[in-house]
């Protein structure tokens, strides 16, 4: 199934080719995003596409991690967009390295946890935690906060990948959140929430570009690699300003 699949969307890629100049940039790209929470990188690397190829169209589609992974073996998409850590042991695919994107904790003006001179493991521990599903290496370190304290993480947990829901809970809640440090920079965050400095080490989480190891990549996938490359928010200190 799989096989036949590739066949049927190559023979159509060819001829959609044919009919518009044999434009090896025409046609459908599909690409998968896991977790959903990562979306909004997105932004920037389809923008700079769209100008340089305007007959590339995009048809995106986001999810829990085995959601995607099962959607891309399966020749579903072209290209998924992840946490590198997660696509690790699947050894039927090529994975494309991109940098970390850098993250701060965040709650609502007020929280008690502000009041605090340092921000530690164990007072962190106190309060539910908000993170993306599939968000591996992650998602250990801080089940691992919440056992250090003789907490069930279970009991602590959400795992969300919406962000409007996340800020909706944060804002009426004591849960904290995580979220890009380039979104702290803006002004609909600090009217409404502050990052959280947090200084003990967390590990960090480079994303990749993942396609089928059998086949080789399409110009248009090639292309959006070669854009995220360029546009995903570079790495940067991890204290926002």
């Amino acid at each position: 199934m799989e096989r036949a699949t590739h066949l049927v969307d190559e023979a159509q890629d060819l001829l959609r080719g044919a009919s518009v100049g044999s434009d090896p940039y025409a046609g459908v790209l599909r690409i998968g995003v896991c977790p959903a929470s990562l979306e909004w990188l997105l932004l920037e690397p389809l923008s700079t596409l769209s100008t340089r190829h305007p007959k590339i169209r995009f048809d995106i589609v986001s999810g829990s991690f085995d959601r995607v992974v099962q959607q891309l073996r399966a020749g579903s998409i072209d290209v998924a967009l992840g946490y590198e850590a997660a696509f690790e042991g699947q050894p039927d695919f090529r994975r494309e390295p991109l940098p970390p994107v850098p993250t701060a904790l965040f709650v609502r003006h007020g929280h008690p946890i502000l009041a605090c001179n340092e921000v530690t493991t164990a007072e962190l521990a106190k309060y539910d935690l908000i993170i993306p599903s599939g968000s591996a290496p992650y998602d250990y370190f801080w089940r691992q906060i919440y056992e250090e304290a003789g907490v069930d993480a279970h009991e602590k947990l959400y795992i969300v990948d919406y962000f409007p829901i996340v800020t909706r809970l944060v804002s009426q809640t004591d849960a904290i959140g995580v979220v890009s440090i380039q979104y702290t920079n803006t002004r609909t965050f600090k009217s409404r929430f502050t990052w959280v400095p947090f200084l003990e080490s967390r590990p960090s989480a480079p994303l990749c570009c993942a396609t089928r190891l059998r086949w080789s990549p399409r110009p248009t996938v090639r292309a959006f690699i070669r854009a995220c490359r360029e546009r995903l928010p570079a790495p940067a200190t991890n204290t926002p300003a």
